[in-house]
């Protein structure tokens, strides 16, 4: 029989979080939603009508990629994202997946550099690295291919309504996605950590006699590419930022600098970094008539802050040591029964300690979100990892999803409360806000389920009746967290047979809500968000030990003390409160302040004779967006005689 619920405990059960996400039907619309998450409106949609892939962020800016170019949108005003001179540019530059980030060369606080991700061949008979190229046609000849690019461009954004494409850098089967990493004090670059991989119709096979000496001369793009089996890589471009224009620059073969092959084009601002030598980490991918054999990165995410990147690189989960962005240094890998094909993307947490992986079972293409007798099953779940790659778990959202659906991106909450708590889409399973602190209390290795949904969000044009074929609207590629808001890049172009709605319905364009729950509150606001690169703006909170003396003097009748600390900030302006032992609650009897070298004193003025401490109070302060805490101290006693 139906359980019944007093509105008592079931306003207090939602308060704290206990029941997870409780759906409810939205009354302006056919929606399905928690009542936590607020819809707050969508942009208009491209005028390219292509996919929309992933986000960046920089003040009041949306960089939104889509697979016909990119959009620059004011979100100054989240509330009014709807009104049309929101979009200040929507510009054509086909390729997809055409995945963004942007930075701050000149560091004058606006973003004037966009990097942006091709992975599809693009040709023109006349300069196949400019946006007006399309892609091969459907037969090609080799004098086409040869002549065809993909890769990472770079455009300067400084007139933001008129962006300008200075370099388009090459690399191997292009840049499915690309990940920033800026350099080290003193290094005037930012590096692009590139994952690409071999597949598609147009993948080349190495002929079982030439597999001991790939790559082949004769397979070589122009500008010096090349897309084979194994591929076993990633990329890594350097982008000068006094000259970013140079970051394309080539050598012609056999000229100085380039004697080591005879055709195609040297590249000294882009390196090859090799995939560790690992068992079991080669991914079979049927294609067509034949099947695919190749290890290489989906998505790769840094912590600047800890040094550390780590990749999702399709059936292996990969970290590194980037102290040195140029040569990162292999630290660990594993693999997952559970993951057979695709590891899809990652982040980590805001303290760096737990690390979130994706799957994207059946490619994001299957209906991968359908319950069990009433429960999620593992495929296109999340997987938790400690920096050393021990499991923690997984989670997968508990509905029943008829589309197509798995993870796919997210980020988290940059919070210092203890809570760890992200935002991620999950293709026509909408947007969702999941709770993963608990994996703070694993012992490792655990594969149990792990985490809760806090809320969610999916757009429906007719109610969700839960009827086979019954399709949502969200469609959502990526979702993150920017400043009080969650962005929602959503809209893939594709229908569903008879049960398909209009394609127009899919290209959605940029969503914006609302989440309100406890665990964003007091989130940190970010002066800008490349989802994949953390920095040290992921606010933290860090705890500063403090001691503190206490002496006494007769003449006059004064109490003195120090407080000392690894932080000058932790000495100077600590309150202090001098007490009496007494049964009970211990008096104070006198209060001062520390002053800039920690020291302290105050007159003994009452108390008489008998047993005193002192108190160094906690303090807090803030450094840069982090926060310190100075901890309480208390000194050990004395005695104070008549």
């Amino acid at each position: 029989m139906p359980r019944r619920f007093s509105v008592a405990f079931l306003a207090l059960a939602l308060s704290m979080g206990v029941l997870g996400s409780v759906p409810v039907e939205a009354s302006h619309n056919a929606d399905d939603h928690t009542s936590n998450m607020i819809y707050q409106g969508t942009s208009v949609p491209s005028t390219q009508a292509f996919t929309q892939s992933d986000l960046a962020f920089w003040g009041n800016r949306a960089y939104a990629g889509n697979y016909g170019g990119f959009r620059i949108i004011d979100i100054s005003d989240p509330n009014d994202i709807e009104n049309p001179a929101r979009v200040i540019t929507d510009f054509s530059c086909p390729g997809p997946q055409n995945d963004v980030s942007v930075w701050d060369r000149d560091r004058n606080g606006t973003p004037d550099l966009l990097f942006l991700s091709v992975d599809s061949p693009r040709y023109s008979d006349t300069d196949s690295t400019a946006c007006g190229a399309g892609g091969l046609p459907a037969t090609f000849t080799p004098e086409q291919n040869a002549a065809a690019w993909e890769g990472v461009r770079v455009f300067d954004i400084t007139n933001e309504t008129a962006p300008v494409q200075i370099a388009a850098v090459p690399t191997d089967c292009g840049s499915h996605t690309h990940t920033l990493v800026p350099g080290a004090p003193g290094d005037n670059s930012v590096y692009l950590y590139v994952s690409s991989y071999p597949t598609g119709g147009r993948t080349e096979v190495i002929p079982a006699a030439e597999t001991a000496t790939p790559p082949r001369a004769a397979n070589t793009r122009n500008d010096g590419t090349q897309c084979l089996e194994p591929h076993n890589k990633i990329s890594i471009i350097r982008v000068p930022l006094a000259a970013p224009q140079t970051a394309d620059d080539g050598i012609a073969a056999g000229a100085e600098g380039c004697t080591g092959q005879t055709t195609g084009r040297c590249y000294p601002n882009v390196k090859e970094v090799t995939l560790p030598a690992r068992q079991n980490a080669t991914t079979s991918l049927p294609s067509g008539a034949r099947t695919l054999h190749f290890r290489g990165c989906h998505d790769i995410s840094v912590f600047v802050a800890i040094d550390r990147a780590a990749g999702a690189c399709w059936r292996e989960g990969l970290t590194w040591d980037i102290s040195d962005p140029w040569s990162p240094q292999y630290l660990r890998g594993m693999t997952s029964l559970d993951v057979d094909l695709l590891f899809h993307s990652v982040t980590f947490s805001w303290d760096g300690k737990v690390i979130a992986f994706e799957d994207e079972s059946g490619g994001g293409g299957e209906p991968r979100c359908r319950l069990e007798e009433g429960l999620p099953d593992r495929q296109g779940a999340m997987y938790f990892y400690d920096r050393r790659l021990n499991s923690l778990g997984y989670f997968k959202i508990p509905r029943d999803i008829v589309g197509p659906c798995t993870a796919h991106n997210y980020n988290v909450i940059p919070n210092d409360n203890g809570r760890y708590v992200l935002s991620s889409a999950w293709y026509m399973g909408g947007t969702s806000m999941i709770d993963f602190t608990a994996t703070r209390f694993v012992a490792p290795p655990s594969g149990r389920p792990i985490g809760r949904e806090l809320g969610y969000y999916v757009h429906h044009t007719t109610p969700n009746t839960s009827v086979e074929n019954e399709y949502a609207d969200s469609d959502i590629w990526s979702s993150y967290w920017y400043n009080g808001f969650v962005f929602a890049n959503g809209g893939l172009v594709r229908g569903h047979g008879e049960t398909a709605t209009a394609p127009e319905d899919f290209e959605r364009g940029l969503d914006v809500f609302t989440f309100n729950h406890p665990s964003a509150e007091g989130a940190q606001n970010l002066p800008f968000l490349n989802p994949q690169t953390q920095m040290d703006l992921i606010a933290q909170t860090y705890s500063i030990r403090s001691r503190v003396t206490i002496h006494h003097r007769f003449t006059p009748h004064v109490f003195r003390g120090v407080v000392t600390s690894g932080r000058a900030e932790c000495e100077a302006g600590r309150r202090i409160a001098v007490k009496k032992v007494l049964h009970g609650t211990d008096p104070v009897v006198g209060r001062t302040t520390t002053d800039d070298g920690g020291r302290w004193s105050v007159a003994h003025l009452r108390g008489g004779p008998g047993r005193y401490y002192a108190v160094a109070l906690a303090k807090r302060f803030s450094e840069g967006i982090n926060t310190v805490a100075c901890r309480r101290a208390r000194s050990g006693g004395i005695r104070v005689r008549g």
